[in-house]
Order: C-alpha cells, then structure tokens, then sequence
C-alpha cells in the first residue's frame, strides 16, 4: 500500500473529522487503502467508479474497504462486481443504488436476505435486467415500495408480482404489456394503493378500465395521465359495470385523467359516483433512467405517500 504524502496527509487530518461526501471518479485500490488509518465519523454518502480491470477483479475488495471506513453511511453507491455480505455493515443505509454493480445474483436468496435486513434503507435501486434474477426481498409488514419502470414485458410480470407488499407502482408505456396482464399483475399486489398508467392504451372500452379496478380493491389513485379516451370509449347505455365495481369499495377512488383528450366532458357526465372522485390536475411522477427500476422503502410505521400535483 503506497502512503500519503505529508501535505496529503495533512489535508486528510483536516477534513477526516467534517467530511460528508466522497465523489470519485477511476479510484484505485491504493487511494482508497491510504484511507485506512483514518476515520470519518460524519462521512454520510460514498460514490465512485473504477477502470474496468480494477470492477471486475477489486469490487469485492472495494465494498469491503468502504464498509470498514465508512460504517456510518446513509447512502452508498458501489461500483463493479461486490457481495452484499458487506453491506450488513451499513446499519444506518438509507439509499442502496446498485445500477453500477455486479451482485452475485447466484446467491440472490441470501443477498436478498441480506439487503431486507437492512432495517433503515428507504431507497433501492435496482438494474431492471437484474430484477428477473431477484428473491423476493421481505421488507416486512408496513413497508412501502414504490416500482418505477420506463417499459414493462410479459417477461417482467411474475418478478413484479412477487413484491407483494408493493404500495405504488408507475408503468410508462405499454409496449405491448395487455389488459389482462396488468389485472394478473395487480391481482397479486394486495397492499397497491396507487397506480399511475402514463401514455398508456390499456383499455378499449370502459368495461375493461372496471374490470381493472375490481382486481385491486386496496387501489386508492388510478391515474391515466396521456391515455387517449374517445367518444366511443364509454359505457352508454347502462352505469352497471361502473356501479357494481364501485359499491362494493370500502374506500373511494379517485381516478386522475390530465391529457385523456377532448371529452372530458363525458369524463363528467359518466363517471359519476360516490366512491369515485376526479381530477384533471397531473401528479407528480418521478421518472427514473432507461432499463432500471426504483424501489423506495419507508420504515415500519412511517406514513404512506400523498397525492402530489405537478
């Protein structure tokens, strides 16, 4: 291991007590080993890349230093191949992104053991390729998952159906996922309370956009931002479809229906009941990158999300 210079050396004695962040890019194992006889009791969030010969034969070595210099962590964001063995370290994690990690999914039931014990995480970020290969991750009772993903495939349902305490789940574009493979999904999802369908064409009549609601009877949102409804789309001739649905709810739903078209109008004058409310307002949907998902996790206890306009 090379040691630090002395003006390094001194420079670290200053900042090891004060230092929240570490941000860096192509660190060698060296820079990181020079850290060892030093603490940083307020260091908070670590981030950092490595070359490609040094992810693939350090990244195990990597977490394990991290997590024998900063222990105290509240958000960590490792880079190449790692075991999540080392993150049991990490007691006070509030933030695991993993998008630029290599688990060793082999062991998925054990890493997965492992990543529901880490009883502070809020935020998980996960590969969206990895997740087929993910054991289901026992969060526990009241924990609130929320599963944000750009494009979802028949391929991906029995991963999503297996986070049975998943609370809010986003789906951008359809491409090609149908109406009863979003009810089979939702069917499995007992704790869903919201669900946004954004530039979506799930439904051709009204019918089907019932029959979707009576699978999820915890739903509570249901927003349908940028799906086209025309003329056509409704129900005319009898409410029953929509009523026999509605009734049988213990608590209202309220559909938001922003950019559906021009006949809001009908919107109004058919979907009227006592357990449904509307709106036209966006929510707010925070859109994440290509091919990952993200899972926030709330701690047994905490409430669950509000509606938040744009």
């Amino acid at each position: 291991m090379n040691a630090l210079n002395d003006d390094c050396q001194l420079r670290v004695i200053n900042i090891s007590p004060t230092v929240q962040q570490l941000d860096q890019r192509s660190i060698t194992l060296d820079n990181l080993s020079c850290l060892m006889p030093y603490t940083f009791p307020k260091m908070m969030s670590v981030k950092y890349t490595l070359e490609r010969n040094e992810a693939q034969c350090n990244g195990i070595r990597f977490i394990e230093l991290v997590a024998e210099l900063f222990p105290g962590l509240e958000s960590n964001e490792p880079y190449g191949v790692i075991d999540c063995v080392h993150l049991k370290n990490f007691t006070r994690l509030r933030k695991l992104d993993l998008r630029h990690s290599w688990i060793r999914w082999s062991y998925r039931e054990y890493n997965s053991e492992i990543i529901g014990d880490l009883k502070s995480l809020e935020e998980l970020i996960i590969p969206e390729q990895k997740t087929n290969n993910v054991h289901v991750i026992d969060v526990g009772p009241g924990t609130h998952l929320t599963n944000t993903i750009q494009v979802i495939s028949q391929a991906k349902l029995p991963a999503l159906q297996s986070l049975i305490s998943l609370r809010q789940l986003t789906l951008l574009e359809d491409d090609g996922f149908t109406s009863e493979a979003l009810q089979e999904l939702i069917t499995a999802l007992p704790q869903l309370e919201r669900l946004d369908l954004v530039n979506c064409q799930f439904w051709k009549v009204e019918t089907e956009l019932w029959e979707t609601v009576a699978c999820c009877p915890s739903l509570k949102i249901l927003n349908i931002s940028s799906m086209p409804l025309y003329a056509d789309f409704f129900h005319t001739r009898s409410r029953r479809p929509m009523e026999r649905v509605l009734e049988i709810r213990s608590t209202p739903l309220t559909l938001h229906c922003p950019d559906t078209g021009e006949y809001e109008h009908l919107i109004n004058f058919y979907f009227k009941h006592r357990n449904l409310k509307l709106s036209f307002e966006p929510l707010k949907i925070n859109y994440v990158p290509c091919n990952s998902v993200e899972m926030n996790l709330l701690p047994f206890g905490t409430s669950t999300y509000t509606e938040e306009a744009c």
